[in-house]
């Protein structure tokens, strides 16, 4: 696949034992505007353009989703760039992660008839959490700024 139609994927990891262990990338530093690696478990993210190593200590009852793979291209300027945003649920919290993005980005979320049912506009380089009081039911996630777009369907309410 490529990254622009897969900017963000997660990378499983199961650990054999208890111990020290390390993430070694090589790519075209030319290809990737972004290319990030994030560790859910400490809450870090490691510039893979500055340092191609990751060191990380890593126990049998890890989580093997700890950790996520941000890439980015060129920006084409004919076109608009899908933003490396990350959009999720945690418990009856949606999550809107812009710490890769520099711009206050507007956020809104749409139910399927297409109701407006939040509105805001987010600084970037932040992880938000809202509440959206409203039951069981996929909504629209739609992110937009000077830089590019995006638009996600998520599950809601079933915690």
């Amino acid at each position: 696949t490529n990254t622009n139609d897969n900017p963000v994927v997660p990378i499983m990891f199961n650990s054999g034992s208890n111990g020290n262990y390390t993430i070694s990338c090589s790519f075209d530093s030319s290809k990737c505007k972004i290319l990030m690696l994030e560790d859910k478990q400490t809450h870090f993210i490691q510039n893979l353009k500055e340092c191609s190593t990751y060191r990380f200590q890593s126990s049998t009852t890890d989580n093997a989703n700890r950790f996520v793979l941000y890439f980015g291209v060129e920006k084409n300027p004919s076109k608009k760039d899908e933003l490396p945003a990350r959009i999720y649920t945690e418990g009856n919290q949606l999550i809107i992660d812009l710490t890769l993005i520099g711009k206050p980005t507007d956020s809104y979320v749409y139910n399927m008839a297409g109701q407006l049912l939040y509105r805001q506009k987010l600084i970037g380089e932040t992880e938000h959490s809202t509440t959206i009081n409203v039951s069981t039911q996929v909504l629209v996630v739609y992110l937009k700024n000077p830089d590019g777009t995006m638009c996600r369907k998520i599950i809601w309410g079933l915690h």
